[in-house]
């Protein structure tokens, strides 16, 4: 990429990943000096600093540590030089020493600091916030969301740090740095920045009576951020319901309004400005506002501070986002995170989104999301999220391995954050142990002959023995559990969970007879203690068995479904004035008129005369059925012959569906010119 960062072509538009954005950013600035310390996700930018250096004649170094790549920039800044430091969130805590004294003591020529935050830990050992750290030292602080911002807020920055003679951050996150983008190229210098002699009090004196001079400066800061031309503001004048984003919160919200068709209806501002805040800018869009969704990451900083500005003023707002559990507090945003909270920040639903690091369903760890209803002490999990099958792939989807554990785990997190009652999806698992994994992790003892906890996985039931209750969480006994279930499979033989799911989780047909086997001596060894255990209720057989798990241990209740989305959710209300009402599944077929979702929004559907579509990911002949059952037309989304694996890829699943309705959507139209 070399080639595009150096291309004197200005207004060319280019294809750039963040990391080459801020590289190009840093030419465009005519930058003397640059030092960093490996640490991803930013390594790349020190290394295609260092691949240019001459031909663009600056100086480039990998420094021993984070301390001397600083303390080298602060001391090119004396020359006059303008100077790029690039740590990652971990190595701007290594730097706090001179990070503070620099800040207090100011610069010559312009430093600008490149710190890349990871969210969720991809490639460090936490996810600490830099922002913290630009708080702290009272240095201004820029975050980019785009690559084109990325790339000019790197001469803004340069230009500001000379302007207020202050070292300035840029505060990038993995997505941002690992991303790609258009940007349009800018001009290069012909040589870089022009630097003076160092003269003899051109050192770096940390002193007492600096501290008022740095506040000061802090203060023009934030003057100059009142007019930042990469603040800005879109949506309904006076919005009631505010969005105010950053980073790359503000992409995924502008995803969230578009597909939820409230662009015109919520304001979202946009905050590139991230320390210290335009008060008097914020001000003018806070002051109509009633309702507020803080997305950011890390932290709940910005939140916080916003609840800051609102309580000094006055304001009447309620707050949302990572600090009231709107958005989980750990990790990364993602669309889906975004889109919940949107949703229910508008709808002015109780609910909210969190998550859970648990075991999934072939060891590994996996972070599954879930709903609280605080109001109502409810928790709504799918337990797909900790044991589904598009979380194993290739010699890890194998039932006599696969595991509920993490299900378990799940529940026992939502009963610690004061859940009560429960809504449990469970569908589309990669298991087949009865439940056992779950139970085990809610303190239920499945042990073998010597008095030891099972293998987890089906296999593990070949070894089983007894049942004990010692150690069950106390809180069980105070739960209710009701359990989305569409199947009516009991748990074993020819219809039994084994025999119909067994295949599509792996399974062998010697597998098969053996898990059979397995589950009919666990089920009649249940019923010693539980007698009301029952292994042919329909559905006991559902998801490999949890129907029976939830059933006899957690005395459960067994629904449609499509019965309780449409009492959680009020969908008649929305049907109701709907022109095109669409549905789906992962596969029609047989099955899916014996009461599945499909057919029960169908059927509300046809009460209004709404014509109905499906879209699935394959279609059995049997299918053909549904059309009887309130489905007007069903399509299938796969558009050439791809192996399972390929086509429950989350980004194939999109594409293909996307595309399918298009196409279908596109000949409507032509119906209706």
């Amino acid at each position: 990429m070399e080639w595009t960062i150096t291309a004197d072509s200005p207004g060319k538009v280019c294809l750039m990943q963040g990391n080459e954005a801020v590289v190009r950013g840093a030419v465009e600035a005519g930058i003397n000096f640059a030092a960093s310390y490996p640490g991803s996700p930013s390594s790349q930018v020190l290394g295609m600093l260092g691949n240019i250096a001459r031909e663009r004649q600056f100086y480039a170094e990998w420094s021993t540590n984070e301390v001397c790549a600083m303390e080298a920039c602060i001391g090119a800044s004396l020359a006059h030089a303008r100077a790029l430091c690039i740590v990652k969130q971990n190595g701007l805590l290594c730097v706090a020493d001179a990070l503070h004294c620099g800040a207090q003591h100011g610069v010559k020529g312009g430093l600008v600091i490149i710190t890349s935050d990871d969210p969720s830990a991809h490639s460090s050992t936490n996810e600490f916030d830099s922002r913290y750290q630009a708080m702290s030292a009272d240095v201004p602080m820029l975050e980019p969301t785009t690559m084109q911002e990325a790339k000019d807020m790197i001469p803004y920055a340069f230009e500001l740090s000379e302007r207020i003679r202050q070292m300035v951050i840029v505060r990038l996150t993995t997505r941002v740095c690992h991303g790609r983008g258009n940007v349009v190229l800018g001009n290069l210098p012909e040589k870089p920045h022009e630097m003076q002699p160092v003269g003899e009090w051109d050192r770096m004196a940390c002193v007492n009576y600096l501290h008022q001079s740095m506040l000061d400066t802090l203060d023009s800061a934030q003057e100059i951020f009142e007019t930042c031309p990469y603040n800005h503001y879109e949506g309904p004048e006076d919005a009631e319901k505010l969005i105010i984003a950053g980073g790359t919160g503000r992409l995924y919200c502008r995803e969230a309004l578009r597909r939820l068709g409230l662009e015109n209806s919520v304001g979202l501002l946009s905050l590139a400005t991230v320390w210290p805040l335009p008060e008097k800018y914020i001000l003018s869009y806070l002051k109509s506002a009633r309702q507020v969704l803080v997305l950011e990451e890390v932290d709940p900083v910005l939140e916080h501070n916003m609840e800051a500005i609102a309580g000094k003023h006055q304001l009447n707002i309620t707050f949302s986002g990572r600090s009231d559990g709107s958005l989980p507090r750990i990790g990364e945003l993602n669309p889906d995170l975004v889109r919940n909270a949107v949703d229910a920040l508008v709808n002015g639903c109780d609910g909210r989104m969190t998550q859970v690091q648990v075991t999934g369903p072939s060891g590994h760890p996996v972070v599954c999301p879930y709903g609280i209803v605080d109001e109502t002490h409810t928790a709504i999990i799918e337990m797909s999220g900790a044991a589904g099958i598009t979380q194993v792939s290739g010699e890890e989807k194998n039932p006599l391995n696969t595991t509920t554990y993490g299900v378990g785990e799940v529940i026992k997190d939502a009963i610690q954050n004061g859940c009560r009652h429960f809504i449990v999806g469970i569908g589309g698992s990669a298991t087949n142990d009865g439940g056992v994994g779950m139970l085990q992790a809610l303190g239920f003892g499945f042990l073998d002959k010597n008095g030891n906890q099972i293998r987890f996985g089906a296999k593990g039931l070949e070894d089983l023995e007894s049942i004990t209750t010692d150690h069950v969480l106390p809180e069980l006994k105070e739960c209710t559990f009701r359990i989305a279930c569409d199947v009516s499979n009991p748990l074993c033989g020819g219809q039994g969970c084994s025999a119909i799911y067994g295949p599509q989780k792996g399974a062998t047909s010697t597998m098969i007879l053996q898990m059979d086997k397995w589950l009919a001596y666990y089920a009649a060894l249940a019923r010693e203690q539980f007698p009301h255990a029952d292994a042919k209720y329909p559905g006991a057989g559902a998801a490999g068995g949890m129907g029976f798990a939830f059933l006899t241990f957690c005395n459960a209740t067994l629904e449609s479904g499509i019965k309780i989305i449409l009492e959680e959710t009020h969908l008649e209300k929305y049907i109701r004035d709907a022109d095109v009402v669409i549905t789906g599944e992962g596969r029609l077929d047989g099955q899916t008129i014996m009461g599945k979702a499909p057919i029960g929004v169908a059927k509300i559907a046809k009460k209004y005369e709404k014509p109905v579509l499906a879209f699935s990911g394959c279609v059995a002949k049997e299918a053909v059925a549904c059309n009887a059952e309130g489905i007007d037309a069903f399509f299938p989304i796969l558009r050439n012959v791809v192996s399972l694996d390929e086509a429950m890829h989350t980004d194939n699943a999109m594409t293909n569906m996307a595309d399918t309705v298009e196409q279908v959507f596109r000949a409507l139209q032509i119906f209706h010119r």
